[in-house]
């Protein structure tokens, strides 16, 4: 409901491809083939944020920097 009332608003949802690893990795995990396929066809239709170095570096730095000052993220 959220997702079909953003859309109408803004468009495509926007997700990194982490995201999409996470999610597929949970369904796999509870053997739910037909819903990552599901999921793979409605994700077609998203914009799919890649996950690059420069992400990587940009991350990497956050998550130090939270973890320095006692904020860690999971």
């Amino acid at each position: 409901r959220h997702a079909a009332s953003y859309r109408q608003a803004f468009g495509p949802l926007s997700l990194s491809v982490v995201t999409a690893l996470e999610v597929v990795k949970g369904l796999h995990k509870m053997r739910r083939e037909p819903a990552i396929q599901a999921l793979l066809a409605r994700l077609a239709a998203e914009e799919i944020l890649e996950f690059d170095l420069r992400a990587a570096e940009i991350a990497g730095r956050i998550h130090a920097d939270l973890e320095r000052t006692g904020q860690p993220i999971g």
